[in-house]
């Protein structure tokens, strides 16, 4: 079938929450093939549509969208080894679905039929989706991205609009073939807020994380690089012996930051590619938020010529408790929280049976530490409990994502995995400055 890959983007307060709805990836009428979908090689031509670079009414006027364009996708440009080459085209409509496009992969924001149609069942909700097109081998034929003509878009951070560079940037990586990321910080996740959002600009997706290249270098290798990249091979077992969907990921053992994220298979096996050598820490939880356990599998160090291998038994129980979602300013969202080095921060975590006299709040990385003697419940209302505390982010902080956890008395965990943010661009709301703290 077709891959018809879409990302939902939208701003909702409910309960002083705020949030995205999912995007989803699949669809279309041609049978999905078992490997990645990927481009052969290039250069890849992409017809830049006259809707999008002419004044187009949801496009907020003073917008660099050529700009915009150009930057989305020389970010992903740096990590393969072909080229994309953009022209100008007055073609309008994506291609319908069906098993061949029209062999022009289209960047498009007009309001026509087809494009309209791509969006019928999400008009509030969907700000752009990628039809891909492949052959019988999961190569790549065409890609057609298409923003929707019923949300508004900028590229200076007007309150209300989808950042135009963001979208873009998201959307190019369906193109490439990579399929969402359950890193929170990650382009490539399925959710991100409006402009607005925590009161500031969305701008965080412009920029690739270690994830995003991850998932990339695994479809294409490093650009430049001939033997890339290590890998490690493990297997899950649920100590019940009940099949799990678990989410396995790798961080830094040193930092803490969020380097890969993959799923296990339904017996399993989880394999990490694309990853840069040194050594990482590798953690796993059950994805439906059902079930906690004690996170970690261990360190492994990787190299360029010998695959790493690890296998567990995970002991895990029913959830006493939940961790869904996150946020600052007296705000909660299932979005990432960017946050500055050198800044006390309060935040918020959500959940179900969240209790600061009986859990530890913390993070994995040793630069991001919690002031237990701030942390209380805060109320939000009876569908939601939440837990307010003081973050200290360190100075020496690298620039990455990291993970934040609740662990309640018997050691038992859940994560939400690189759901915190640290950047150089400006977050308001901290408390204080740790240099005059």
């Amino acid at each position: 079938m077709i891959g018809r890959l879409k990302f939902f983007v939208c701003l909702l307060i409910l309960l002083s929450v705020v949030g995205s709805t999912p995007a989803s990836f699949g669809g279309g009428e041609q049978e999905k093939v078992a490997q990645p979908l990927r481009w052969r090689g290039g250069p890849v031509q992409i017809a830049v549509s006259t809707s999008l670079t002419g004044q187009a009414p949801n496009i907020v006027r003073g917008s660099d969208v050529e700009g915009a364009v150009r930057r989305s996708f020389q970010t992903w440009q740096r990590y393969v080894d072909f080229e994309f080459v953009t022209i100008s085209s007055h073609k309008q409509s994506i291609s319908p679905a069906g098993a061949r496009g029209d062999g022009v992969s289209l960047i498009t924001i007009a309001g026509t039929e087809e494009n309209t149609l791509f969006f019928s069942n999400d008009l509030q909700e969907s700000a752009a989706a990628t039809r891909v097109f492949y052959d019988k081998r999961g190569f790549i034929t065409e890609a057609d991205i298409a923003l929707s003509p019923f949300q508004q878009f900028s590229t200076n951070g007007s309150e209300g609009s989808f950042d135009l560079e963001s979208t873009l940037t998201h959307e190019i990586g369906h193109l490439l073939g990579l399929d969402h990321s359950d890193v929170l910080g990650a382009t490539m996740h399925e959710k991100y807020g409006k402009n607005g959002a925590y009161g500031l600009s969305s701008y965080s997706a412009r920029t690739l994380s270690l994830a995003d290249i991850s998932a990339l270098q695994r479809l294409y290798g490093a650009r430049g690089v001939a033997a890339c990249c290590p890998k490690i091979a493990g297997s899950l077992i649920s100590a019940d012996g009940v099949e799990r969907e678990w989410q396995v990921w790798a961080e830094d053992s040193q930092t803490g930051q969020v380097r890969a994220i993959v799923p296990a298979d339904k017996d399993g096996n989880f394999s990490f590619a694309g990853l840069t050598g040194g050594s990482v820490s590798l953690f796993a939880q059950e994805r439906s938020g059902e079930f906690v356990s004690k996170g970690e599998l261990g360190t492994v160090t990787t190299s360029n010529s010998d695959p790493a291998s690890i296998g567990k038994k995970v002991q895990t129980e029913t959830g006493k408790f939940k961790l869904e979602y996150l946020g600052f300013n007296s705000q909660l969202s299932d979005i990432v929280v960017t946050l500055n080095p050198g800044n006390i921060y309060k935040i918020f975590l959500g959940g179900q049976n969240l209790d600061p006299k009986k859990m530890v709040v913390g993070f994995t990385s040793p630069y991001l530490s919690v002031d237990r003697s701030t942390a209380e419940n805060v109320d939000f209302g009876p569908d939601v409990t939440v837990i307010k505390f003081d973050v200290r982010v360190d100075p020496r902080t690298p620039p990455g994502d990291y993970t934040v956890f609740v662990s309640g008395p018997d050691g038992m965990k859940r994560f939400i995995v690189g759901g915190f943010t640290v950047e150089g661009a400006p977050s308001p709301f901290p408390q204080f400055s740790l240099a005059s703290y």
